[in-house]
């Protein structure tokens, strides 16, 4: 499909793009991802999801954000690191270490369960 100007794709209901492949380049321009009032569900179901910026990824919520990782979550900037796995808080940095608080408490041990989603079916047919 091709169109000078511009170009709209509409349905009342379910929409399939693909069945293979599918790709989505703004060449000059912003591309978006927007949703009215349902959320916005990205799956790399059997591979790697990957997001890329060449200068600042900014992720933002007006409420909370939650990072969740079933075996480890880390976190890497320019040589330091913090790494969450099997219970356990490692940091490790090349250079200082700068710890700003007003106050350090020990408490009790806790932890919250792990809330992974399930992927969807995968099943975009509208079957």
């Amino acid at each position: 499909m091709t169109a000078p100007e511009g170009m709209a794709l509409t349905s009342g209901e379910d929409m399939q793009l693909a069945g293979e492949k599918l790709g989505l380049s703004a060449h000059t321009g912003q591309l978006s991802l927007k949703s009215g009032e349902g959320a916005i569900d990205v799956q790399a179901q059997n591979a790697s999801l990957r997001l890329f910026a060449e200068k600042k990824l900014t992720l933002s919520s007006a409420s909370d954000i939650s990072f969740a990782g079933k075996k480890r979550i880390t976190l890497i900037g320019d040589g330091s690191y913090l790494r969450l796995e099997a219970g356990k808080i490692e940091y490790g940095t090349t250079t200082m270490y700068l710890r700003r608080t007003k106050r350090t408490m020990a408490a009790t041990r806790s932890a919250l369960p792990l809330d992974t989603p399930a992927p969807s079916s995968g099943n975009y047919a509208g079957t």
